[in-house]
């Protein structure tokens, strides 16, 4: 390999390797914080359900899926973004 490129390389593999420890952490903080947010927002709605009478309706567990199906999309989008940033 033609040692302009290998250096290019060596420097490209410094860049991730540093950037990486952050973008792990931005991950776990994001990931916690939806998390939390979900959590947070189940309670509401459950209690919210229960106050409307629909404590055991198919109403409430219909949009407690929809709520649980968002949450795991913004997952997956937290998690296709840290790839990407991990690959370039």
């Amino acid at each position: 390999m033609d040692p302009y490129y290998a250096a290019q390389i060596a420097g490209i593999k410094a860049d991730v390797l540093q950037a990486l420890p952050g973008v792990l952490s931005d991950y776990k903080n994001k990931v916690a914080d939806t998390t939390a947010t979900f959590q947070n927002d189940l309670g509401n709605y459950r209690e919210s359900s229960a106050g409307n009478g629909l404590a055991f309706s198919g109403g409430r567990a219909l949009g407690e899926n929809n709520m649980a199906a968002s949450t795991n999309r913004t997952l997956q989008g937290l998690t296709t973004s840290t790839v990407i940033l991990y690959i370039i």
